[in-house]
């Protein structure tokens, strides 16, 4: 899958969870993985990862924080300060939770998944140099840590995608390839030597190299 919804609700999701998590640890002062680990408990990722328009159009960002909260609490009763609906300064907890957001939209990923291997403190010290760039340079870079945290060696097809100076969105465009599949094949989520022929040849032609410089092979270490 690549997106994970239909884009005309990105950017009202975008600036939802940007304000929901700003106001979720400035406001409420809630740790921030805390509360991802809140978002997802609640449920309430699972309908955001969705599109639900409830959740990513129907309600303000402070308005989803108190949602989650009072959903993995049970209680209607919680002595929080009224939610605002727009963040004015932009905090670097407001880029995390936008730069999430489309992450989210962008690769299909569940906000399981991504927060499993990338916590949200961590996304949020990523603010410098990240949020001056283009959005899909932090999801390149959070798919690279991804593959080497999961792979810990790198894929064939990821080291000739590196030394040919290329994007895993730039090899995607250039090889007429899904770049989730691209993603995939390089955290070895999914095994190149079973995809299809007329994929890895692409692959291939778009890398200036061989088929076999990019099918994996086991290593077999010396004792």
């Amino acid at each position: 899958m690549m997106n994970a919804y239909e884009k005309h609700y990105l950017y009202d999701a975008m600036i939802n969870l940007a304000n929901a998590v700003d106001c979720a640890v400035n406001e409420y002062k809630l740790n921030p993985d805390d509360f991802s680990r809140m978002f997802i408990v609640s449920g309430l990722s699972k309908q955001f990862g969705m599109g639900n328009p409830k959740y990513v159009a129907g309600m303000s960002g402070g308005e989803l924080t108190k949602t989650i909260y009072e959903t993995v609490n049970q209680t209607r009763d919680v002595v929080l300060k009224k939610p605002r609906a727009v963040t004015i300064v932009k905090t670097p907890e407001y880029w995390a939770g936008w730069i999430t957001a489309y992450w989210q939209w962008k690769t299909g990923r569940s906000f399981r998944e991504i927060f499993e291997n990338i916590k949200l403190s961590e996304i949020i010290r990523m603010y410098h140099p990240y949020h001056e760039m283009d959005e899909n340079s932090f999801v390149e870079t959070a798919e690279d840590i991804i593959s080497k945290r999961q792979g810990g060696r790198m894929t064939k097809l990821a080291a000739m995608r590196i030394r040919s100076g290329l994007s895993q969105s730039q090899l995607a465009s250039k090889a007429g390839v899904n770049i989730r599949n691209i993603q995939q094949y390089e955290q070895r989520a999914k095994d190149i030597s079973k995809a299809g022929a007329d994929t890895v040849l692409r692959l291939a032609r778009a890398l200036n190299c061989e088929v076999e410089d990019l099918i994996e092979t086991e290593i077999i270490h010396d004792s």
